[in-house]
């Protein structure tokens, strides 16, 4: 597998603990459908899949509410609800980076904040669930003060 998909896998682990989470909360078995990425076959998919199951990940992956079929791979044309996930991608990446139309603008996120998922019970910070920060070390949350402060 490319070494440039590691961002990517390590998002898609995150994905599944909390699709795994949302599953179990309401007994259900969750299936999920990434937007296609350029050189990333479903194969490589499975192929993750596979290794992270092997890896002892129930812990934090509660697999049987999972798809044992293992997700699919599409395009925002085929499934439109996957225009919804490249917006809230688009408005995060705006909120933390600049690009040609300017400065970071955390506006279209902070429209989103309310909306993401909390944790099983109680308030907690977006971070500890709704919100994943890596790496989230000292200086990081220095830097992204503004994110700590998010409720």
């Amino acid at each position: 597998m490319k070494e440039s998909f590691v961002a990517y896998l390590y998002t898609l682990r995150f994905l599944l603990e909390r699709l795994s989470w949302l599953g179990e909360k309401y007994d259900t078995v969750t299936s999920y459908t990434l937007s296609h990425v350029k050189h990333f076959r479903v194969e490589n998919l499975k192929y993750y899949e596979s290794k992270l199951r092997e890896m002892g990940t129930e812990t934090q992956i509660h697999w049987p509410y999972i798809d044992p079929r293992g997700g699919r791979i599409s395009n925002d044309k085929t499934i439109e609800s996957l225009q919804l996930a490249d917006l809230l991608a688009s408005a995060t990446a705006r909120a933390f980076e600049a690009n040609e139309s300017g400065p970071p603008d955390r506006q279209y996120l902070l429209q989103l904040v309310p909306h993401l998922y909390r944790g099983p019970s109680g308030p907690h910070t977006i971070t500890s669930y709704g919100l994943k920060m890596h790496p989230w070390h000292r200086e990081a949350k220095a830097y992204y003060k503004w994110v700590t402060e998010l409720r």
